[in-house]
């Protein structure tokens, strides 16, 4: 009927101009009394309406998190499902994923009273006190309403029930024309492996926050052998510098950092700086050059009357001198990258804290691995020429990294180059470990082999196999720990003229007799390693001949020191000296039995077999 009426007074008043907006006045009229008359006649469709987004003004919205609780912390998870509708089960359901940091939102919901429930997948379980769905949600116009989920992985939901995992976490920041700041919003993924250069599984996925921190918290049933912190770039952006401070970790390229053999563990302070691809600035980014040294700022009166200093970050800087140049690092500035000029290799090069007070820790990793926590200056003893230098430096204004080489300074010459003879012994390895490094050799293990100079049959220093990695321990200080599996692989060396071979080394072992070994063993194929071991005590430093003449005429040949303990009782331990391993070319020699010198009677020695995992 009123559709018959609209048609008609359009037909009739067709050409005339002030009628026709007479008429549209009249239509609009109706549509409103009919809507008016609908809502009263009937009940709204409210998901219609969201939909249509009609009424925004007077929505509302239900947001929160949903997170896996592990050792008391509370851990974002993301791509998990969340869904919500009203709670008499009418209109639609909203359906929405969480963000990498288990965020998630619905927005512009109709006011009511609703019910919001996640999916939980096998192997989940609520936490304690959590229920799904969360029922009686008010959404009122124009507020939003927060909804959290706890969950936990497996077992039964009982807080404080301590979880073992490993945590992965870090920084983005982006540099600019003023500094380093802060980068948001990053989408970072860490994904799983049992290979070091394959990606099995994607595990979490981690946006970082105002802050740029990031943060993955692995479950046990996760773990791997290798994990992989990968940072998506946005297609603008470059990577401008990778820091992974961590024994394990290794970065292979700008925006991939892998981490070794994790285990239950915190795998901290990796950084991702990024920096706008067509960034031009007016000045160039600040570099650590001679600048005159800042005016300590005078001590501040407070009441009661006490003398006190801050941290200073304004003031505060590094001072080191490379070369006669005085370099001055501010602290004001942090974090970031610094590179110096080449470090002289065969003096001491000390680094120094100026006009700060706060906390401080010195972590060097190359050419060795060295910590010191505490203290205002840290001395670097010298390397050898040509060797990467790594330090960070953590203070209460944040991290500075230091990077520069090892240079070789004039008139040393350089070292005379003979060439291999043709017949003789020919040395293929030779290191007493008196610069504080080791080169041509893979080591593995937590913690694993290190240089100290605790003890040295050829003084300064000799090797332990518990000074380098995150469990490190001092060596004469602190005895090796428990549950030790620590490896010094050199190789491959080529046999295949060699008419004899032999390694020589010194150690002094001290350990538990029968439960703790020293192996020293050879292999063709880096997998399956034959040789032998010793426990109990050597009576001081002892020499040691390992015949390899079972391997001559092969062209792949490695040697590995194990070190192994069990799960209770330590000691001393073992340290190696003046390793060498060489073979003698033609003309030929007569064979000669295996040599193994027989251990002292306070010492156990036997053959063994052992597998590299």
């Amino acid at each position: 009927m009123m559709k018959t009426h609209t048609t008609s007074v359009f037909g009739r008043y067709r050409k005339n101009a002030a009628l026709m907006t007479l008429a549209s006045i009249l239509v609009l009229a109706l549509i409103l009394t009919l809507s008016v008359y609908g809502a009263q006649a009937a009940t709204v469709d409210n998901s219609s309406q969201a939909s249509l987004g009609l009424f925004q003004a007077n929505d509302g919205c239900i947001d929160g998190y949903v997170f896996g609780v592990v050792n008391g912390g509370d851990y974002g998870l993301s791509g998990w499902d969340v869904h919500t509708q009203l709670q008499d089960g009418s209109g639609s359901v909203y359906d929405t994923t969480t963000d990498g940091n288990g965020y998630y939102k619905f927005d512009t919901l109709p006011p009511g009273v609703y019910k919001v429930w996640i999916d939980i997948p096998a192997g989940w379980v609520l936490y304690n006190g959590m229920t799904n769905p969360v029922e009686n949600v008010n959404v009122a116009s124009g507020a939003c309403s927060t909804v959290l989920f706890k969950v936990q992985q497996g077992g039964t939901p009982t807080p404080g029930t301590p979880e073992p995992a490993t945590r992965v976490d870090g920084y983005v920041y982006e540099e600019d024309c003023d500094g380093v700041h802060a980068y948001p919003g990053a989408l970072l993924e860490l994904w799983s492996s049992s290979l070091p250069d394959t990606l099995d599984s994607k595990l979490q996925d981690r946006n970082s926050d105002a802050s740029g921190y990031f943060n993955f918290h692995i479950l046990p049933a996760d773990l791997a052998d290798y994990f992989h912190l990968l940072l998506k770039v946005p297609s603008d952006m470059e990577v401008v510098n990778t820091i992974a401070p961590d024994a394990k970790a290794h970065v292979i390229a700008p925006d991939h950092i892998r981490f070794d053999f994790p285990t239950f563990e915190s795998l901290s302070g990796n950084q991702f700086i990024l920096r706008k691809k067509d960034l031009v600035c007016e000045t160039p980014t600040p570099t650590p050059t001679a600048t005159i040294t800042p005016t300590a700022t005078p001590f501040k009166l407070y009441l009661p009357i006490i003398m006190t200093r801050p941290p200073m970050c304004d003031v505060g800087f590094i001072y080191v001198n490379v070369w006669g140049q005085d370099y001055h690092i501010p602290l004001k500035t942090v974090p970031y990258v610094y590179t110096l000029g080449p470090l002289p290799w065969q003096y001491p090069t000390t680094f120094y804290l100026k006009e700060y007070t706060g906390n401080t820790k010195w972590t060097q990793y190359d050419p060795f691995w060295t910590k010191q926590v505490g203290g205002y200056d840290f001395t670097f003893p010298g390397g050898y020429a040509g060797q990467e230098f790594t330090l960070y430096v953590q203070t209460d204004c944040g991290l500075v990294a230091i990077m520069t080489n090892v240079d070789d300074p004039p008139p040393t010459p350089p070292p005379a180059t003979t060439p291999n003879p043709q017949s003789g012994w020919v040395t293929l390895e030779e290191q007493n470990f008196d610069h504080t490094s080791l080169t041509n050799v893979e080591r593995f293990g937590n913690p694993t082999w290190g240089v100290t100079a605790c003890e040295a049959s050829s003084d300064p220093n000799s090797i332990w196999p518990a000074a380098r990695g995150s469990a490190a321990a001092e060596p004469c200080a602190d005895n090796y720990p428990n549950n030790a599996d620590s490896w010094f692989v050199a190789g491959p060396f080529n046999l295949s003229n060699a008419t004899q071979a032999e390694v020589t080394f010194d150690y002094l072992l001290q350990t538990e007799k029968n439960k703790d070994w020293l192996g020293w063993y050879a292999s063709d194929d880096n997998v399956n390693f034959v040789g032998i071991r010793e426990s109990g005590n050597s009576n001081g430093w002892q020499s040691q001949t390992f015949d390899l003449q079972n391997y001559v005429g092969k062209s792949k040949v490695w040697f590995a020191f194990v070190f192994r303990s069990d799960s209770q009782n330590n000691d001393k331990g073992v340290f190696l000296d003046n390793l060498r391993i060489r073979k003698y070319v033609k003309p030929a020699m007569p064979r000669r039995h295996p040599r193994v010198m027989a251990p002292d009677s306070d010492s156990a020695l036997l053959p063994d077999v052992i597998i590299r995992k």
